[in-house]
């Protein structure tokens, strides 16, 4: 969203289902919803076929596995970059299919792009984004509030875990 808060056109694709349709309309996106899983993504190839074109779109953006697999197809037959961000630690062939031409992998952390590499894919395809939360955007709860929430007797120890 803060692309779009930035200036720049901004279209996405996603699922039908979960929370990100009404979120990303109210905030005045244009977002198409599809089926996405096993037969349905049938339904997401076909859009991006009909409307992936490199005078519409500079780059698109994969975030994890299946947006990959997706985003390839059209970023090799239209001809437009494809961005992928990869979370975790993964053998999936689509990575090392899709680390070519103008394309960039973005690992969100070293140890996963050390993963990526040790997979066979190049360096210069592969960027880190640590992926994390500024704290200093949230307001501080005292601990009794969270006790109180969480039903945590107060003799007991807390412990939080980032």
């Amino acid at each position: 969203m803060l692309l779009h808060k930035l200036g720049h056109a901004v279209e996405v694709l996603c699922p039908q289902d979960g929370w990100m349709v009404p979120e990303l309309r109210a905030q005045g996106i244009p977002t198409h919803a599809v089926g996405m899983k096993g037969i349905q993504n049938r339904h997401a190839y076909a859009w991006m076929l009909r409307n992936v074109k490199p005078e519409r779109f500079d780059l698109m953006h994969a975030h994890l596995s299946r947006a990959t697999y997706l985003g390839f197809v059209a970023s090799m037959t239209k001809n437009v970059p494809l961005v992928s961000s990869v979370h975790i630690t993964t053998s999936d062939p689509i990575y090392k299919l899709a680390a070519r031409r103008r394309n960039r992998l973005v690992a969100v952390s070293n140890f996963v792009r050390g993963v990526l590499h040790g997979k066979g894919i190049p360096e210069k395809y592969i960027d880190v984004v640590y992926n994390g939360t500024d704290f200093a955007d949230y307001g501080y709860a005292p601990p009794a509030g969270v006790r109180d929430e969480l039903k945590i007797p107060s003799e007991r120890k807390l412990i939080g875990l980032v």
